[in-house]
């Protein structure tokens, strides 16, 4: 006989999905301000500590933004974005070292193809966007500009499967 395991997930996983599904439906608009943790632990019927921790990790990967005595909001998505962050939540079981270990080997590799390969006008524009990432304001920017400046140093390899992996 096989079984497989049932997957029981936390009540932290419980709410950031419930926030983001909230997000991706539109109920919860870019720059809209969500209920107090104390507001949103009573409606989700968790303690506040859970709806901390949620919002902790809906900020670290993009789709919120808490501001200081203000509040906290609802970021713009990047689509793009938003589809890396699901293609990697499908490797959740995986270790975040074996996803470091691929990222560091393959950034290596594409900044080292780019030394090589791209223009004078690619490298000034790999400058301007990293410029660019250094005085972002808040995490929404820094994610697109980060974003685009990887996409960009693919680009600059001129090597069309770099390029196409990165995309």
């Amino acid at each position: 006989m096989s079984f497989t395991t049932i997957k029981r997930e936390s009540t932290l996983e419980v709410i950031v999905q419930q926030i983001k599904d909230q997000i991706k439906k539109g109920i919860l608009k870019p720059g809209e301000k969500l209920p107090s943790e104390r507001e949103l632990a009573s409606l989700l019927g968790v303690s506040r500590t859970s709806v901390r921790e949620a919002i902790k990790a809906l900020s670290f990967s993009g789709y919120l933004e808490v501001i200081q005595g203000k509040g906290t909001y609802v970021l713009e998505m990047s689509t793009k974005y938003d589809e890396i962050v699901n293609f990697f939540s499908g490797f959740s079981n995986y270790s975040l070292d074996y996803l470091m270990e691929a990222r560091i080997m393959l950034e290596g590799e594409f900044a080292r193809l780019a030394a090589l390969n791209a223009s004078q006008e690619e490298i000034d524009l790999i400058e301007k966007i990293f410029n660019e990432i250094d005085s972002s304001e808040d995490l929404n920017s820094f994610v697109v500009k980060d974003l685009e400046f990887h996409l960009t140093i693919a680009k600059a390899t001129h090597n069309p499967f770099m390029d196409g992996l990165m995309k």
